[in-house]
């Protein structure tokens, strides 16, 4: 019940409905219907509980165990586990996709699991983030040309060619981000895909959601084919292309129209037997 009203807060609230970031819309009593879009978020919630039970019926559930953690340092925080799990299921972030803290402040908020003063420091700790200083943005460029052998040609090439577009342009700051951003994004997801595989089994599988993105650097479109990226820095660390299934885009709020991503695939990676 918490999480169906955590889930209609910016609908009935003053958060501006469709901007991402958070701002101000002042909106009256008449204008909005909390009452009627609770009791809609709570049939949904509970349809979806209902046809799990069903789809499950006597089977035996197992235990669970949430532990709050960075996806960095999986092969530190779950050593114990290393070489025994024997499937992964993950949906990491998408390259500078959605300013994701933001999007959901009001819940985050609501539910006590952030402090707001907490949010800036941590937004920048996030994988995918958008928000980098100058400073930031020049180490990573740097760290690009030192450790440009973590990364496949690939993902150095599409870099590359986006910071020079750019580079002969007068571009906004966001643009001008976008190298040094996506340098880290990568190298982050290298740690995360590199932890996996020190968990998984011999020949357990892991699955990857990701979408791909594209850009528009020096007034060219350059498509940043993430998910295949991913797959071959996935090669590099150790674990074996399966099947890669795409899927439908799911757009989870109205809001989110103009930013999905066109197309998503779920990756499969194996650790070789």
């Amino acid at each position: 019940m918490r999480l169906a009203l955590s889930n209609i807060l910016r609908k009935v609230s003053w958060q501006k409905e469709a901007d991402l970031r958070v701002r101000r819309e002042i909106r009256t009593d008449i204008d909005i219907d909390p009452i009627r879009e609770y009791l809609e978020e709570m049939g949904r919630s509970v349809r979806i509980v209902v046809a799990f039970l069903c789809q499950i019926r006597n089977a035996e559930i197992a235990s669970g165990h949430a532990q709050e953690g960075d996806a960095r340092r999986l092969g530190e925080l779950w050593s114990g586990l290393a070489g025994t799990v024997d499937a992964v299921i993950t949906s990491p972030p998408y390259a500078t996709a959605l300013p994701y803290l933001d999007t959901d402040r009001l819940s985050l908020s609501y539910l006590g699991l952030l402090p707001r003063n907490s949010h800036r420091p941590r937004d920048k700790e996030m994988i995918g983030n958008r928000e980098i200083s100058e400073g930031t943005r020049r180490s990573y460029m740097i760290r690009l040309e030192e450790d440009r052998h973590l990364l496949p040609e690939a993902v150095v090439r599409v870099i590359r060619k986006i910071e020079r577009l750019n580079s002969s342009n007068e571009v906004g700051f966001r643009r001008k981000n976008l190298p040094a951003l996506l340098t880290k994004y990568f190298l982050d997801m290298r740690e995360v895909l590199g932890g996996i595989a020190e968990l998984l089994k011999p020949g357990a599988p892991a699955f990857v959601v990701v979408g791909d993105n594209h850009t528009i650097a020096g007034g060219k479109r350059v498509e940043i084919q993430t998910s295949q990226l991913l797959a071959e820095i996935g090669s590099d660390v150790g674990l074996e292309q399966g099947e890669h299934v795409p899927m439908d885009m799911l757009v989870s709020r109205y809001i989110f129209k103009k930013n999905a991503i066109a197309t998503e695939l779920i990756l499969e990676l194996r650790k070789p037997i």
